[in-house]
């Protein structure tokens, strides 16, 4: 297997795509809405882990939650506009890892709540 330096391989004189990992990386143009779409989706997976699993309780809880709900809702929004943007700017894989950062944490947040409160009671 010949090693050209754009991550493909030849094997007899045929040339095969380049690796998923190069693709996305040596692109025309940056792919900077991709990128922010990933930072958009860390940070509404952190709180969405982090509301769920913290306990804090009165007053404190009720602002955090609040708080907690309007990250990932503006988060998601952004989600969508950041895939449509790097779709439009036909950024690799731009819209389906901003698709994967809406969807991801809306099933979390199903399979958590289902399986928090709609679970078996624990006495």
């Amino acid at each position: 297997m010949d090693g050209g330096g754009d991550g493909s391989a030849s094997s007899g004189g045929e040339r095969q795509a380049p690796l998923i990992r190069n693709r996305f990386l040596y692109q025309e143009r940056f792919p900077w809405f991709t990128v922010l779409s990933m930072l958009t989706s860390i940070t509404v997976l952190t709180f969405t882990f982090d509301a769920f699993f913290s306990h804090r309780v009165g007053i404190d809880g009720i602002g955090f939650l609040i708080a907690a709900t309007f990250v990932v809702v503006v988060g998601l929004f952004l989600n969508v506009v950041w895939g449509l943007v790097a779709y439009a700017r036909r950024e690799y894989c731009g819209g389906r890892i901003a698709a994967a950062g809406i969807v991801i944490p809306v099933a979390i947040i199903l399979v958590l709540y289902f399986v928090n409160f709609l679970g078996p009671r624990r006495q």
